[in-house]
């Protein structure tokens, strides 16, 4: 007799099988966490999406065969994320705001950092000025002097996107006016 199960992770859904070659599958129990056992044998999968947070989750199953013979019990570590990655803009040497305006010298150098404590940032997409989104693996200074707007995001390694961003700005070389009133009484 040769009895055999597994645990596939398919984005956020859980495909579980077993196969027994002799007398065949009469049940697949699996547990989540030390749960109580479930057996699976009619439904095939788990959907982590609903009821579960991002995180470690253990699962252990056994099979047991028509004639009654029980599998040992195997048991494999995933891990859940739903959660999209941060991504944020730093801007060096610091921006100067003004009037509402941020300007930046045009020898800024920018750097798009992102975080994703589940499965790990994948990769920071990044338009200027309305351009298609590109891949952006290093620091970046905006080749054009004049208003920008830079509009970026980031995606994990399962896919999961931040929402995009938008920082726009002056990188001209010329200050807006200012005006001083001075009174003497």
């Amino acid at each position: 007799m040769k009895i055999k199960t597994s645990i596939l992770q398919v984005i956020q859904v859980l495909i579980v099988w077993g196969e027994d070659t002799g007398s065949g599958t009469e049940n697949l129990f699996v547990r989540i966490n030390d749960s109580e056992y479930i057996d699976f044998i009619d439904e095939g999968m788990i959907n982590l999406s609903d009821d579960h947070e991002d995180g470690a989750y253990q699962l252990e199953s056994y099979l047991v065969d028509r004639v009654g013979n029980t599998s040992a019990t195997t048991s494999q570590l995933i891990y859940l994320d739903n959660t999209a990655p941060e991504v944020e803009i730093e801007i060096d040497p610091n921006a100067i705001i003004l009037n509402d305006k941020i300007f930046i010298d045009p020898t800024t150098v920018l750097s798009f950092v992102a975080n994703d404590e589940g499965s790990g940032v994948k990769d920071i997409f990044v338009s200027i000025n309305g351009a298609e989104f590109a891949s952006v693996q290093n620091d970046y200074i905006v080749p054009e002097i004049g208003e920008n707007t830079i509009r970026f995001y980031a995606v994990d390694n399962l896919g999961n996107k931040s929402d995009v961003k938008e920082v726009s700005f002056s990188n001209a070389l010329s200050l807006p006016e200012t005006e001083l009133y001075l009174e003497i009484e």
